[in-house]
């Protein structure tokens, strides 16, 4: 599509695709107003033929226009791939798997998200489903009725959610709650269901918060000495005491809650919302609708806007060691022309970089970095990202991501070469992240993460973007909800600014095929290096 706004663009500029120019010009009609000549003798006939007169030209053809070949180009190349790949398809289960070989016991490559749109072909051969396999495009095969509807024509079904983007900075549109008890819905409800609904859902937290207080004054009040019995096991007829799981819905709550949020919730929007004039018919208030299929009082949701993000593709001009103020606006010295005294500049903003070119230095009894534009930046305000060298286990060549948690940078290579730095946020206290050489083992264009049951803090994400897997739960991703970046913050994940998450995911492999939500690394798709070092080693 780029391409083809470009030729049209380039046509425009050179005057329009198509010549207003006749292909054949018409004699003119010649006129005078003087006395017509009188007539002339008789010539008598010549004894030998004329020469013939020569037939005129043929038109010229008109100039070629760019946009028209550019567009027949493309319906041949559309007409071949129609032909090969007949079949409409509709993924319309949140996971729908994708196979690697067509049999039923054969690897799962990915997955489609509810509601992508996608062609196929049919096979003759294959096991294990009945209604037949289809071969996709971009490799991988599925199987008609398990997640999937194909047809001779386009599929459909609703509410089919919007599927998610890959061009924009996040997937999907964000939001989170903003206030206590806000619960989600399978479908609109009634405004009685959803005032009974919500009166419940009080009931149950304050009975919850009961309990825990209740369970916190046991814990911190010394019990008396039971008589020795030789065991730890509490007397006959007293139950032990157990907290709460908050990651359990409550079975009091009527089927047509999803479940409760409570304040820093985060839900994904479909882009395709329903009337809010309908919903409110419905449940008395408007109503958003979430990837997932749910509803929520868009009273209760707060818009979310990614934050800025600090990352550089390195180059010749921008090499390492590259420096990020991450704390603040850092205080910038430059050398006077005629004195030579160190001066205050404009500071360097907040997630701004800078390429430096020497040690660390003293000031004033205060650290700065000489940076390579010939100012002096506090050292107390950098995070600076330095080249490294290749784990012997990576392959020469290969690409592999440098995680450094002391730094709280990130840089990526390609063989010897460094290619991207970026601020991160890794694990804070209690959450550290895991230490050592991995591989990227699955990702996600988004996936939900939560923590309902933990002791710390509750939360729940839907959609995490970009997120690659690289040792068991732990990953690679963005974070649009915080932009604290070259800090520790996380629940043991490495968080990304979006923008910088998503420069990595297309970067990285395994490669995700067309049209898929999530891809696995096998043999012949294997995952990127993730070495992730910290303070001590």
């Amino acid at each position: 599509m780029r391409v083809l706004s470009l030729l049209a663009l380039f046509t425009l500029t050179c005057g329009g695709g198509r010549s207003d120019v006749p292909a054949r010009v018409p004699a003119l009609a010649l006129t005078t107003s003087s006395p017509a000549p009188p007539p002339m003798a008789p010539v008598a006939a010549p004894t030998r033929p004329l020469p013939a007169v020569p037939a005129p030209a043929p038109p010229l053809p008109p100039p070629p226009d760019a946009l028209s070949e550019a567009l027949a180009h493309e319906s041949v190349l559309r007409s071949g791939f129609a032909k090969r790949f007949p079949k409409h398809g509709v993924a319309y289960q949140v996971l729908s798997p994708v196979y690697e070989r067509p049999e039923r016991d054969a690897e799962v490559l990915g997955y489609m998200r509810r509601g992508q749109r996608f062609r196929a072909s049919a096979l003759s051969a294959g096991s294990g489903c009945h209604r037949g396999w289809f071969t996709l495009p971009g490799g991988g095969f599925v199987c008609r009725g398990e997640g999937f509807a194909l047809g001779d024509e386009p599929q459909s079904f609703e509410p089919a959610p919007a599927p998610a983007t890959a061009l924009d900075t996040l997937p999907y549109r964000y939001a989170k709650t903003h206030r206590r008890d806000v619960l989600q819905f399978w479908r609109p409800p009634t405004p009685a269901e959803q005032q009974q609904a919500l009166a419940l859902a009080v009931q149950i937290r304050e009975e919850a918060d009961a309990e825990t207080e209740r369970s916190e004054a046991v814990a911190t009040t010394p019990a008396p000495q039971p008589p020795t019995s030789g065991t730890d096991e509490p007397a006959e007829g007293e139950e032990p005491l157990e907290p709460p799981d908050p990651d359990a819905l409550d079975e009091r709550f009527p089927d047509y809650v999803r479940m409760v949020m409570q304040p820093g919730f985060y839900v994904s929007l479909d882009g395709q919302q329903p009337d809010p004039e309908e919903t409110r018919a419905v449940a008395g208030s408007p109503m958003a609708r979430t990837v997932r299929g749910a509803f929520v009082d868009s009273a209760a949701l707060e818009a979310v806007t990614a934050p800025a993000a600090p990352g550089v593709v390195l180059d010749a001009r921008h090499s390492l060691p590259m420096a990020f103020s991450y704390r603040g606006e850092a205080r910038r010295l430059l050398r006077h022309a005629g004195s030579g005294a160190l001066e205050r500049t404009q500071p360097l903003p907040r997630m701004a970089s800078t390429a430096l070119a020497g040690p660390r230095i003293e000031h004033e009894g205060r650290p700065y970095y000489m940076s390579r534009d010939g100012s002096f930046v506090s050292a107390n305000m950098l995070r600076v990202a330095r080249s490294s060298r290749r784990p012997p286990l990576v392959p020469r060549g290969a690409r592999w991501i440098h995680v450094d948690l002391l730094e709280q940078v990130l840089v990526a290579y390609e063989g010897d070469t460094p290619v991207f730095a970026t601020l991160i946020s890794s694990g804070k206290e209690g959450h550290e992240t895991p230490q050592g050489l991995f591989r990227i083992h699955t990702k996600h264009v988004s996936t939900t993460m939560d923590g309902l049951a933990g002791t710390d803090e509750v939360y729940s994400i839907e959609d995490v973007p970009w997120t690659m897997y690289f040792h068991g739960s732990f990953a690679l991703h963005a974070a649009f909800w915080h932009d604290r970046f070259g800090r520790t913050r996380s629940h043991g994940c490495v968080n990304l600014a979006p923008d910088d998450a998503r420069w990595l995911f297309r970067w990285t492999t395994p490669e995700l095929p067309p049209g898929l939500h999530g891809v696995r690394a096998l043999e012949q798709n294997p995952g990127t290096f993730v070495y992730v070092v910290g303070a001590e080693t």
